[in-house]
């Protein structure tokens, strides 16, 4: 069945589309197929998985990238949560989730525990105060080696997660997801933050199949190799 455009804007990134198939939206930045709202596995699971691996009750929760609020409404839901922050580059993104997303998310953004950070997140988690979140999930782009932006690249790099690492309690987790399996970042997170594990998700995209994974690095309880 052909997509139907629902509204097309110009963003930072670059040419925002949102269009509708079968029921469901679909994200196009600059061209380039950025998700979609019934293949959101892996975003949800990230938040879940994210919280149950972490060695510590989950209460604040950074998210860089709102997408369609989906993990947003994932860690809403986690038991004990207190605050949700989501850090959001693209203006029209934001409105979307006010109107056309807002029933696959719940209405999230209405939650009064959900705080919205309009701007770029590799900038925004060089100023978190260190210790302030026990998970942070990055779903930003779609990782290091496949970017929609190239200023993205900042986040992967090693400052990047060394700021993602600051702003963790320790026994907290970082939780990033990536478009491709990416040895040189999950051995990145082992060095810089602790023990590291992998969860691979295949989803479609148009006629596409595409493996998508999910690292977690455990940011270690008594010793931390963040500098």
């Amino acid at each position: 069945m052909p997509a139907e455009l629902i509204d097309r804007r110009q963003g930072v990134a670059g040419e925002l589309a949102l269009y509708r198939r079968d029921g469901q939206l679909e994200l196009v930045v600059g061209g380039t197929f950025a998700m979609a709202t019934g293949e959101v596995d892996s975003e949800r699971d990230m938040i879940s998985r994210g919280a149950a691996l972490a060695k510590r009750s989950v209460r604040q929760v950074l998210i860089g990238g709102l997408g369609a609020g989906l993990s947003a409404a994932a860690a809403l839901s986690l038991p004990g949560v207190e605050g949700v922050t989501v850090v959001e580059l693209e203006p029209w993104v934001i409105e979307w989730n006010r109107t056309h997303f807002a029933p696959f998310n719940r209405c999230a953004l209405q939650d009064p525990r959900l705080t919205l950070v309009a701007g770029d997140f590799a900038e925004a988690v060089q100023g978190v105060s260190p210790g302030s979140y026990d998970l942070v999930a990055v779903d930003t782009d779609n990782g290091p080696d496949w970017l929609l932006r190239a200023e993205n690249a900042a986040i992967y790099g090693a400052e990047g997660i060394a700021a993602c690492g600051r702003a963790l309690r320790a026994g907290g987790v970082l939780a990033v997801w990536t478009a491709d399996p990416c040895l040189a970042l999950a051995q990145r997170l082992r060095a810089m933050l602790g023990p590291v594990s992998r969860r691979d998700y295949l989803r479609l995209a148009g006629d596409r199949e595409l493996l998508n994974t999910v690292y977690y690095a455990l940011k270690l309880e008594e010793t931390s190799h963040v500098g």
